[in-house]
């Protein structure tokens, strides 16, 4: 076989690459926009969320991530692994 096809830019053709790190596979359930992080911490520990590191976790198969937005709000992205 020969070396791997490269594409125009050098990179590799046809040779796939794991999510980046944070970035669950799974189902986006719902996407709410709240005003503030604290309002963010606040609506998600009262849904019975824990913060693992930049995730949320519920459960074994919930999980909220969030998003900031460049006017300061924040979007809260929930789903299911």
């Amino acid at each position: 076989m020969g070396a791997p096809r490269l594409d125009g830019v050098g990179q590799r053709v046809g040779i796939s690459q794991p999510p980046p790190r944070g970035m669950l596979m799974a189902a986006v359930t719902s996407r709410r926009t709240v005003p503030t992080l604290t309002a963010a911490h606040a609506y998600l520990v009262g849904q019975g969320y824990t913060n693992c590191g930049t995730d949320w976790l519920r459960g074994q198969h919930d999980y909220a991530r969030l998003e900031n937005l460049a006017s300061g709000r924040v979007v809260i992205v929930e789903g299911r692994a």
